[in-house]
């Protein structure tokens, strides 16, 4: 789950200027390990809840994965 935790962040990151006014969760402090602060139920409903960005959230996700082997 922490995978998707990182990968909502760093989309977020990415987005930033677009994004910053629009969240109202943890993300809103711009702190790449905001979404720590949410529960597992949480991270899900943000990944389902925006299928428009659920490509590039996964994107990231694989990106960070080959970036720890």
């Amino acid at each position: 789950m922490n995978s998707w935790r990182d990968a909502i962040m760093a989309f977020v990151l990415d987005h930033w200027t677009i994004l910053q006014s629009q969240l109202q969760c943890p993300a809103k402090s711009g702190d790449p390990q905001a979404c720590y602060e949410c529960v597992d139920a949480q991270v899900l409903h943000c990944i389902t809840t925006n299928p428009e960005a659920r490509d590039q959230i996964e994107e990231k996700r694989h990106e960070q994965s080959k970036d720890d082997c």
